[in-house]
């Protein structure tokens, strides 16, 4: 009889055990949330050195902001320039 109750009380602690893994497991994990991206890229830069400014070629930005975790992803697309700055071009230039 003392061996049957050992039993019992072994598959109860055992099912006890396993309903409050089912209870607190962690909950499921969710898909984040993300808003799609999509621009036309106009852009100019200046250097310094020749105190001029120079434009860059438009492109686009294509990619996703994730706002679960707070990060953007994606691609930046810009055509090759269209040519280099002519120092002896550019009157006024520093010394």
């Amino acid at each position: 009889m003392l061996a049957f109750v050992r039993r019992g009380f072994a598959l109860a602690a055992l099912l006890s055990l396993l309903a409050a893994g089912v209870l607190w497991a962690a909950p499921e994990a969710q898909a984040d949330v993300t808003v799609p991206l999509n621009f036309t890229v106009n852009a100019t830069t200046h250097l310094a050195r020749l105190n001029m400014d120079v434009a860059i070629p438009q492109g686009t930005f294509t990619g996703a902001a994730d706002v679960t975790t707070g990060t953007v992803t994606g691609n930046l697309s810009l055509p090759p320039g269209a040519g280099h700055p002519s120092v002896l071009a550019r009157s006024g230039s520093r010394r």
